[in-house]
């Protein structure tokens, strides 16, 4: 892995390493005892501040695309339960978070949307409104 994002100033170190633990800045500000403001106002001032976090946003997103892959990959042993025994499992696997990654990976299985711009009569609003913009109608 590459090398952790840090400071030598104690608070913004332990907000970068709060941070990658669980991702999430009123979390990350609260373990490191400063405002989530303080976040915001360190990334304004302090350039090299503003690289380390956005080296620890970048570790933090990659570490939830790995758990995202091992829940829709490996699946977890689910617990079956039968009059409140466990009596065995049941791999479980989420092929929700399988769709997510198949789209981030290939872009044609994304989503796509247009919209159309016609007139009444089908006609292209957009050519109506290039006409009456340059005064040809």
């Amino acid at each position: 892995m590459a090398d952790l994002p840090t400071s030598s100033h104690p608070k913004k170190a332990a907000f970068l390493a709060a941070y990658l633990e669980c991702g999430h800045i009123g979390q990350s500000a609260s373990a490191a005892g400063v405002t989530r403001r303080t976040h915001y106002d360190w990334k304004a001032e302090d350039p090299e501040y503003l690289v380390e976090f956005q080296r620890a946003e970048k570790i933090a997103g990659d570490m939830l695309i790995d758990e995202a892959r091992r829940r829709a990959h490996d699946g977890w042993e689910e617990p079956v339960f039968h009059q409140g025994v466990i009596v065995g499992g049941v791999r479980r696997f989420d092929s929700t978070l399988l769709m997510f990654l198949i789209k981030r990976h290939d872009p044609t299985y994304r989503e796509r949307s247009s919209i159309a711009l016609t007139d009444s009569e089908g006609g292209s609003l957009v050519n109506a409104l290039r006409a009456v913009i340059q005064g040809k109608d």
